[in-house]
């Protein structure tokens, strides 16, 4: 019985030590593995590229995202034959999608050049300005 209730305490005591961070606390971590805000504010054009396969017909494709500072940024998704573009000039944002039958690159209105700006300085914020 004894060793029940030392194992409970003990239990108890890992408990309350071992609880869950904030997302802030998170956050500043990520800035301060990165270097700190200065040096993130530095960054000036980041280049993410991948090649990608989809799970349910097992294609391969292609990933590439760039970003400028302050507000821009280009977003491509290529797996054959189609290909999605999402992009912001700081201005105006536009995308093209040939799933949707629209070829050509078109200019987003409403949610989706919001979400486009929105996008933009996400990344380009890196965290560091919330």
């Amino acid at each position: 019985m004894f060793l029940l209730r030392g194992g409970s305490v003990l239990l108890a005591a890992l408990a309350t030590a071992c609880y869950a961070q904030t997302a802030q606390k998170v956050i500043d971590e990520y800035v301060r593995a990165a270097g700190g805000a200065k040096a993130l504010a530095q960054i000036q054009t980041e280049t993410i590229a991948a090649n990608l396969t989809d799970e349910s017909s097992h294609q391969t494709g292609s990933f590439s995202f760039i970003s400028k500072a302050p507000d821009r940024f280009y977003s491509e998704i290529l797996i054959e034959p189609r290909r999605e573009v999402r992009a912001y000039n700081g201005m105006s944002a536009w995308g093209e999608d040939s799933a949707s039958g629209e070829d050509a690159a078109r200019t987003l209105t409403g949610a989706a050049a919001k979400s486009a700006e929105a996008t933009a300085r996400y990344w380009n914020s890196r965290l560091v300005d919330l």
